[in-house]
């Protein structure tokens, strides 16, 4: 109905437009220089970029192209009025995100103190229903093992990670305990019922071990931490 025919798309799917990170994007830019167009159309300039500065930078390129750059939903204002008319809407494009952050991270420390989960994979020993923080028993069996096998015996991470291994204890996915992993798990205050979110905490977790027991295992991980290599090298080297 504009006399505007369609000759190309381009898609960047699931991408932020608060970055010029996005393929399709650049190689709309790319395209721009070869005179393969005269129009670009989009949907809303908050598409284009929710980003001031990279917002002015595309759009001067595209005008130094003789490219066009038009809305399908807000005003295409021409000549001064247009310049503030850009202007505003690319602050505000930027001010949204920017207010939806806050509110997220807002609602992310409401979150832990009314002992909700964010989201993610919950750790092992624990499942989520309906936000809420429950113990998988079987797997809470597995991880006060291996607290109390760190604690009372001289075994190293490593060798706590190969024991798993040798009784068959797995993790979720079915494979053996990363020797990271299991080094994680030692440290993971959610075992005793803490909930930490950036500076938010909250006791709101049921804890799968006690306080003393996840202290011991702490004090034990900081010395070995500290210690001498165990094993010589075998062989010489530089």
């Amino acid at each position: 109905s504009n006399g505007i025919d369609v000759i190309n798309t381009y898609v960047d799917r699931a991408m932020s437009a608060t970055n010029d990170n996005r393929p399709e994007c650049q190689r709309m830019i790319s395209d721009s220089y070869l005179d393969r167009f005269d129009v670009v159309l989009i949907w809303k300039s908050d598409r284009f970029s929710r980003n001031r500065k990279q917002a002015i930078s595309y759009r001067d390129i595209l005008r130094e192209n003789n490219v066009k750059l038009l809305s399908a939903t807000e005003p295409n204002i021409e000549g001064p009025a247009g310049i503030l008319f850009e202007s505003m809407n690319d602050g505000y494009n930027e001010y949204y995100v920017s207010e939806m952050k806050v509110k997220m991270k807002r609602g992310e420390k409401e979150n832990v103190l009314e002992g909700k989960t964010n989201g993610g994979v919950p750790a092992y020993g624990y499942r989520t229903e309906k936000y809420k923080y429950y113990i998988i028993e079987g797997e809470a069996k597995v991880v006060r093992y291996m607290f109390e096998m760190y604690a009372s015996t001289d075994i190293t991470v490593n060798g706590l990670t190969q024991l798993l291994r040798k009784k068959g204890i797995f993790a979720r996915s079915g494979k053996p305990f990363p020797g990271g992993t299991v080094s994680a798990m030692l440290k993971n205050r959610k075992y005793i019922g803490e909930y930490s979110w950036g500076d938010v905490k909250n006791n709101c977790i049921p804890p799968i071990i006690d306080n003393k027991l996840f202290e011991k295992v702490q004090k034990k991980l900081k010395e070995n931490s500290r210690s001498p290599q165990r094993f010589e090298a075998r062989e010489d080297y530089i």
